[in-house]
């Protein structure tokens, strides 16, 4: 090789991403990462919401607040087609009847690729997680599929969730499609657009549990799309998106609707 090659090499090294980015925020790749390696992630979730202004002649009118989530998770290659990962979730509640930061509780997932890429038709992964809460156990499974064709990736998430309240024993099960496609522009840049949904397979019996859960949409379906990007360097990667509510998206923000008008998401990567 050239010294003239050689130089080159080396200068495109480090925009080479070595760990196992995500080029959308919500829907899951199919890739994981390599038997050995290790990875850690931080994601945030930011919705702007509108809540109930509280005064000493009584609540006015709402204004605008920050609900967020933050979560911490590693992974780890178990074997080149199985991804294990742990993590933990705290929760910062718009609404100031609640504590300002809140331990949510912590998961664990196992991700598992049923072939390598290209031998089927479109490529398959399996995805199931556990999570313990303050307040009840969730269980959930996802299949995920992906298709690249060049620099162009098409991926689509199909995932069910059941959860168990502790305090009244009531079960909750929704369900979180989610897709899009991504466009390599370059090793650093990825630009994509992305849709995704929450709804309930069942009809929520309402109460106080209800109430105090910002992730249950209740009778509705609520729908989001935006766009989104990937940036990478080295070892470090960071995706985000913004995305609209679609439904109801006429109408302004509801007061004490936790869901929104938009929903903000990054996840930094790092692998260590």
């Amino acid at each position: 090789m050239t010294r003239a090659r050689l130089l080159l090499v080396a200068a495109a090294a480090p925009a080479l991403a070595s760990a196992d980015p995500r080029p959308l925020p919500i829907a899951e790749p199919y890739e994981t990462l390599p038997e050995g390696k290790l990875e850690l992630e931080q994601q945030v979730d930011a919705v702007p919401v509108r809540v109930a202004r509280e005064t000493a002649e009584g609540t006015l009118d709402g204004v605008w607040s920050l609900r967020s989530d933050l979560s911490a998770e590693l992974r780890h290659g178990f074997t080149d087609k199985l991804e294990l990962g742990v993590s933990f979730a705290v929760r910062q509640d718009a609404s100031p009847r609640t504590p300002s930061l809140r331990l949510v509780g912590f998961g664990q997932r196992a991700r598992y690729r049923l072939a390598e890429s290209g031998d089927l038709p479109v490529d398959a992964a399996i995805q199931v997680a556990v999570a313990e809460h303050h307040d009840g156990l969730a269980l959930a499974q996802r299949l995920v599929l992906s298709r690249r064709e060049g620099a162009l990736a098409v991926l689509a998430n199909f995932e069910v969730e059941q959860q168990y309240f502790y305090p009244t024993g009531e079960w909750k099960h929704a369900f979180l499609p989610a897709g899009g496609v991504a466009y390599e522009l370059s090793p650093r840049l990825t630009i994509g657009a992305e849709y995704w949904a929450r709804g309930r397979f069942d009809r929520p019996r309402g109460g106080a549990a209800a109430a105090d859960d910002p992730d249950d949409p209740g009778e509705r379906v609520h729908h989001y799309a935006g766009p989104a990007v990937l940036l990478q360097s080295g070892r470090v990667w960071l995706s985000a998106g913004a995305h609209v509510r679609l439904d109801r998206i006429t109408t302004s923000a509801a007061v004490g609707d936790p869901f929104g008008k938009l929903w903000f998401r990054a996840r930094l990567g790092l692998e260590i």
